[in-house]
């Protein structure tokens, strides 16, 4: 599903515009070609021009799970039960 259909449905679009904010869709931005370093290596990467060119960059960890990793907790009765697919 495209971004700007999931942008709609979770009705980031409203948002955005009760706030003022432009919402960038990060797969359709033009990307620019930037050099950085990891470690030893010398990599050259293609990176969105909003990024590539912000002020300032604030990186937040994606939470990855699965089903297997989330517990069902009743309350008041002291147990809790891993989640079965």
């Amino acid at each position: 599903m495209k971004c700007k259909h999931v942008f709609r449905m979770l009705g980031y679009e409203e948002l955005f515009k009760e706030y003022n904010v432009n919402l960038v869709n990060l797969s359709e931005d033009q990307c620019e070609t930037v050099e950085t370093t990891a470690g030893d290596l010398h990599l050259r990467v293609s990176v969105p021009q909003t990024i590539a060119r912000a002020d300032l960059r604030i990186n937040v960890p994606k939470i990855k799970y699965t089903m297997e990793e989330i517990k069902i907790i009743i309350p008041n009765q002291g147990a809790s039960f891993p989640h079965r697919s």
